[in-house]
């Protein structure tokens, strides 16, 4: 969902086009694998340091989360927009 918003596809109608591609080079693994911790017993969770959409519902992603990964783009295929979660 974060990711469909980041890239400028409406959430709940987009994922398709983001998660059907398996076929880059994972030149982004690192840095998504920062967003996420591991447990001991293989349960995954979010870092919350990198996201706002807990503290409000205007912002999905934390300035911590831009720095790594750049502005998002709008819906209109620009950068700068900052989505909303619906």
């Amino acid at each position: 969902m974060f990711f469909t918003a980041f890239l400028g596809f409406e959430v709940n109608e987009g994922e398709y086009k983001v998660w059907h591609g398996p076929y880059g080079t994972g030149r982004y693994q690192d840095k998504i694998w920062k967003l996420v911790r591991v447990s001991g017993d293989g349960a995954l969770e979010l870092d919350l340091d990198y996201f706002s959409y807990h503290r409000t519902p205007q912002r999905a992603f934390s300035s911590k989360f831009l720095n790594l990964f750049g502005e998002p783009r709008s819906p209109s295929g620009g950068r700068g927009a900052r989505p909303v979660l619906r």
